[in-house]
């Protein structure tokens, strides 16, 4: 009989001993002594780094592209998700630095063939000239806004919600071409469809629509006398013609035009902001960077843009891309209710420039997950963030609660994050986010979190 239950408790003990070794603790040992990822709170170069040294060439924002393209040609720049008639998004296309480059020289030289047409005795627009950009985040936005760039053209983008808003902005400027999304070429068209508003702004030339037109919008147009083309044929026109050369413009060229909206007489302040600006911006960035002892972008890095690329903090990031040969995946948001988190797990990031809303619904939910279990995983939860910060003054890297809790984080953020830079002041800033409160989302939310 002793020799019975003496067996039998040492067989009991070894089963429970091989789950507890094989099962818990043993894939924590492996994944401490294969993980080869920096530490969450990294430690601080012993050795100070070399100072960021910018190029005296590269001077505006037009020399920071075609300093990617002599370098980075063959290299990914540009992703997007292909988008169908119906609205649904496919996989994700790339284009390289070369092919963007030689999209820019088509799509300007076609701007160029078009306003020839409409006004034979001129050659090309004339340097200066505004061009809108009412649309939202894609690769035609950023092809677009270098091609103005290559040509000493000012691009102004408008961040608005309605014709009101576009009416109210045109008080204060004079645009010769308007390159607009689908939502907004029936709402310009019928807009300047008013014989007051069209006399007072005559240099206003023709519509570009970056969505395939359809034959409701042309026989709106024509019943305008609006001229009115899409951005495949602009690309096709400047393509089968002669392109033309670029006019690269100077440092002290205007690059944009942003606008402030007053909150009492709701009316813009025009902002308008040169290229050299914009490149010093760039450059400060990068040197504070460099004194981390790694540099912000290099040609293996990418960035997911989900903020408007009208942003200035946008801006300078997507500067120093394509200065450096990094990629830049689009965020669109589809019908899909495709999340940006979800986003970051496919395309895996190494740079997320954001605001701090972006993670207050992903936070509030991890805290209500949290406190509902055992208060032995909530105080653990707590004591881990607790030491997390500690560590963060004194640079002490923490790899023991990085293996634990901190590095599945960072995996369900794709597994390549570097760096999340949040930008301060976000009431300008207009972001698409999709609520999580919506048709049971929340739930589906808190099992994520739980996992």
């Amino acid at each position: 009989i002793s020799f019975f239950f003496t067996s039998s408790s040492s067989f009991i003990f070894f089963i429970f001993f091989k789950l507890f070794i094989v099962r818990r603790v043993w894939p924590l040992v492996a994944r401490l002594l294969k993980s080869r990822r920096r530490p969450v709170v990294a430690r601080a170069p012993e050795v100070a780094p070399e100072p960021f040294e910018p190029d005296d060439r590269v001077q505006t924002v037009f020399d920071c592209f075609q300093a990617g393209v002599r370098r980075y040609g063959n290299l990914r720049f540009l992703g997007a998700r292909a988008r169908a008639a119906d609205g649904t998004l496919g996989e994700f296309v790339w284009h390289t630095y070369d092919e963007i480059n030689f999209r820019v020289r088509i799509f300007g030289t076609g701007l160029h063939l078009l306003y020839k047409t409409l006004h034979p005795q001129r050659h090309m627009l004339g340097i200066h000239a505004q061009v809108i950009i009412l649309a939202p985040n894609s690769v035609e936005w950023m092809v677009a806004d270098l091609a103005c760039m290559a040509y000493s053209l000012v691009t102004v983008p408008l961040q608005i919600r309605n014709a009101d808003d576009l009416r109210r902005a045109l008080t204060v400027l004079e645009p010769s071409v308007i390159i607009c999304s689908r939502e907004w070429t029936t709402k310009v068209i019928r807009l300047f469809g008013q014989r007051q508003l069209w006399e007072q702004h005559p240099q206003l030339l023709f519509l570009v629509q970056m969505e395939p037109l359809t034959c409701k919008q042309q026989v709106l147009a024509q019943e305008a006398r609006i001229a009115l083309y899409d951005f495949a044929f602009v690309e096709e026109k400047g393509r089968r013609s002669g392109i033309f050369k670029f006019i690269p413009p100077l440092p002290t060229y205007a690059c944009t035009m942003l606008f402030r909206w007053h909150s009492i007489s709701n009316l813009p302040t025009p902002l308008t902001i040169n290229h050299a600006s914009l490149v010093q911006n760039a450059n400060a960035l990068a040197q504070a960077e460099a004194l981390g002892g790694q540099p912000l972008f290099t040609s293996k890095d990418r960035h997911l843009s989900h903020l408007p690329m009208a942003y200035v903090g946008e801006r300078v990031i997507l500067i120093l891309a394509m200065r450096s040969g990094a990629s830049v995946a689009i965020f669109q948001p589809s019908q899909q209710r495709l999340q940006l988190f979800d986003e970051m797990r496919i395309v895996k990031p190494t740079l997320l420039l954001s605001i701090p809303e972006l993670f207050a619904i992903p936070f509030s939910t991890l805290v209500r997950v949290v406190e509902r279990n055992w208060d032995y995983w909530a105080g653990s939860h707590y004591k881990e963030l607790r030491h997390k910060w500690r560590g963060i003054p004194l640079c002490t890297p923490s790899r023991f609660w990085d293996v634990l809790v901190f590095n599945a984080l960072a995996n369900s953020l794709g597994g390549r994050l570097k760096r999340v830079m949040m930008l301060g002041d976000s009431a300008n800033c207009s972001v698409t986010l999709e609520e999580q409160d919506e048709g049971g989302e929340e739930e589906e939310v808190e099992e994520e979190a739980e996992d």
